[in-house]
């Protein structure tokens, strides 16, 4: 009787125990998971840009071009 009143006041602060871990969790998660998405966009970026470059058949104005984009 006494026990499951204890129980029935601190079951608040219990729950609280066990689910503040696991949203940490959650949300370190879902932050490498975004990270990640974002370095995958850029890259996407990046290739179709390079891919898009018209430099005909002269390989310094690709080397040139790259170096441009480096700076910015």
């Amino acid at each position: 009787m006494i026990i499951s009143a204890i129980i029935a006041k601190l079951w608040p602060l219990i729950a609280a125990l066990i689910a503040a871990p696991i949203i940490y969790w959650r949300g370190k998660h879902n932050g490498k998971a975004d990270a990640h998405r974002d370095t995958l966009e850029k890259y996407a970026k990046t290739r179709k840009a390079m891919d898009d470059v018209e430099t005909g058949n002269d390989p310094s104005a690709a080397a040139r071009w790259l170096r441009e984009r480096g700076q910015q």
